[in-house]
């Protein structure tokens, strides 16, 4: 796969964009009704002290449309005169036309009802005359950078498949879509247009992807595992990758319940540099500022989800608060790497997500949260290996990986399982963990190659599970321990194992045996390449542990790596730093991160003596990390280009 460029999107900024999500702390999302300039023109300065260089505002229907389908102009004109304001600032505005869910509350227009947004002709035509509307005021200020269209519009409008229908609405999704991007891009053909839905799961991002200039996840993740929850946003950025589009994490951010104020600025901190590192077109955290709980808190939505006060880089009185110090210095990483054109190098492994989990296919059951954890965990295994990957679907093409992983699956399309037999003949290394399913019903892998792509036979017996003991010892290459959970699992055949021996005069070699000695992770030979094969779906054991990243696992997947000949351009030495490369000219960017919270961890990255130091936050000393502490290295002269 070819070095991509970062943001080849015609509009968007070649810099680096680092940004927030602002509503006034003077009104809020009824700030255009109560618009106060001299507020307003307090935060905006303050907001450009810390480093910003856009925002992203939004059109709040009740107020943009009091009256269907007329377009309010005092609500226009104010922001139009916000748009001027900062302008003034040196800010760089996206607006957002369709904004009816807000912080935990849908706003519907009035007279909506329970029509659908999306192919009820009348909300339609008032859909586009909003957005017309807000485009047309808006589009002759020289600072709009581009169009969000909607906020999370999933949570207003509906998903696309709701349980098992599969399918649902979808198609009446992506004719809306088609539709209101058409409007943005009728009155203003210049600027780029994302559609704001967050790239959640009941979405038909994928779909859409030809329609709009970037992908734009909004991501809000928790886990018992710090260090999943970590490589949480790496994981979702590398996923929106993969449809081939610049990618601008649009939203992020903690609120002041969920963190203290020291630990808000290492999570930002961390989350803008993994997107930077990622190669992403910019960040936009959740949110400039504070409300104030005894006026906007005593209104929805604020009055019921009330931790969505303190989402805020500045105070609710105007003051900073110890992230702004982060950004301005990400500001002085951005302006020191300049406006050169940055891209991401090539990388020879993948992580391969069944379409099960952002499908609904008819008559199958799975939990598609479950599907997706055991996915983070093994890119976390990954990544701490030193493996960069990219996070692919079924349809992508796979022939230019030199490592697939494929962990704890049971079902895929069938001419997905041809695609990885076909990448292994060439010479991929393919790595496949077995899962039987959630369920009791329809159990097994669905793999009608089982034996071409492992040289091995299975002993399953219908209805019956093969159940691991409480702990999976590997003994061989690597030698691993690590609890099943199965005494304690409300679905221990989601655990299970697959009895196997290989076939007479398959070229299989084991690798490591289970603490019984049975054959647990063997190597096929096929052709140029290779299929290992690990019979107990591994990331699943580990996905149910608080620390599941913590068990020494990387070590299984550093193999899979030194078998593909897959090496880091730039090692570390502890699992939980991770060093990643861009590329700028002759130059390399190498974005060294602790992604852990430990409070001292050993800096052992292997660079040159030269390499020039242009970024140092969160660590304690020259030679150790503080928790999320981050530096980024300029190596000068490693490639020979024109």
């Amino acid at each position: 796969m070819p070095a991509s460029p970062v943001s080849p999107a015609v509009g968007l900024p070649k810099r680096f964009a680092v940004g927030a999500n602002y509503w006034s702390r003077a009104g809020g999302p009824r700030m255009w009704e109560r618009f106060d300039e001299t507020t307003v023109k307090a935060e905006l300065a303050a907001l450009k002290a810390a480093g910003l260089d856009c925002l992203r505002i939004f059109a709040f229907a009740p107020t943009m449309m009091p009256h269907p389908p007329a377009v309010d102009e005092a609500a226009l004109a104010a922001m139009k005169r916000f748009a001027a304001l900062a302008h003034e600032a040196g800010l760089s505005l996206y607006p957002t036309p369709l904004v009816g869910h807000m912080s935990g509350e849908n706003f519907d227009f009035p007279g909506q009802g329970a029509r659908s947004l999306y192919s009820d002709e009348e909300l339609r035509a008032w859909q586009t005359a909003l957005v017309r509307g807000v485009v047309g005021a808006l589009r002759s200020e020289p600072n709009i950078a581009g169009w969000i269209l909607t906020n999370e519009m999933p949570l207003w409008g509906g998903a696309s498949w709701v349980g098992g229908s599969a399918g649902r609405d979808e198609g009446a999704i992506v004719e809306w879509a088609r539709a209101m991007t058409a409007a943005v891009r009728s009155a203003d053909g210049t600027r780029p247009v994302g559609t704001g839905d967050g790239m959640m799961s009941s979405w038909p991002t994928r779909a859409l992807a030809g329609e709009v200039d970037w992908i734009g996840p909004h991501v809000y993740y928790g886990d018992v595992d710090p260090l999943r929850q970590a490589w949480n946003s790496d994981f979702v950025i590398r996923r929106a990758q993969a449809l081939g589009k610049p990618v601008l994490l649009e939203e992020f951010g903690a609120s002041s319940t969920q963190a203290g104020e020291a630990e808000h600025a290492a999570y930002v901190r961390e989350s803008v540099l993994s997107a930077f590192g990622l190669g992403a077109a910019g960040a936009m955290v959740w949110c400039a500022t504070d409300f104030d709980e005894r006026t906007l808190g005593l209104l929805a939505p604020y009055s019921h989800h009330a931790f969505e006060l303190g989402f805020g880089l500045l105070r609710a009185d105007g003051s900073e608060k110890p992230v702004c110090e982060e950004l301005r210095a990400l500001r002085r990483l951005v302006d020191a790497v300049g406006d050169a054109e940055v891209s991401r190098p090539p990388a020879r492994a993948a992580l391969l997500v069944s379409d099960w989990v952002e499908r609904a296919f008819p008559f199958s059951w799975e939990d598609k949260s479950g599907l997706r954890r055991s996915l983070l965990q093994s890119f976390v295994l990954a990544s701490q290996a030193g493996i960069d990957l990219d996070v692919v679907g079924e349809d992508d093409d796979l022939s230019s990986y030199a490592l697939l992983l494929v962990p704890s699956t049971q079902k895929l399309r069938v001419p997905t399982w041809h695609k990885l037999e076909a990448a292994a003949r060439a010479g991929a290394t393919v790595y496949w963990s077995y899962f039987s399913g959630e369920n009791e019903f329809h159990q097994g892998a669905w793999c009608p190659s089982f034996e071409r792509l492992t040289g091995l036979r299975h002993h399953l017996r219908y209805g019956c599970f093969d159940l691991p003991g409480e702990r999976l010892i590997f003994k061989g290459e690597p030698t691993l321990s690590i609890p099943t959970g199965q005494a304690h699992s409300a679905a221990p055949q989601s655990l299970a194992r697959i009895p196997v021996e290989p076939l007479p005069g398959a070229a299989v070699e084991s690798l490591a045996r289970d603490g019984d000695g049975r054959l647990a992770l063997s190597a096929h030979r096929l052709e140029r390449g290779r299929v290992i094969f690990c019979t107990h779906p591994i990331e699943r054991y580990l996905m149910a542990l608080p620390d599941g990243s913590a068990r020494d696992a990387h070590r299984l997947y550093r193999l899979l790596a030194d078998e593909a000949g897959v090496e880091p351009a730039y090692e570390t030495h502890h699992f939980d730093v991770q060093a990643r490369v861009l590329h700028v000219g002759r130059d390399d960017l190498v974005v060294v991160q602790h992604r852990g919270w430990s409070a001292h961890v050993d800096d052992a990255s292997e660079l040159p003596g030269e390499a020039e130091l242009l970024y140092d936050r969160g660590n304690p000393s020259a030679d150790a990390f503080g928790p999320k502490g981050a530096r980024v290295w300029r190596v000068r002269n490693v490639r020979n280009v024109p």
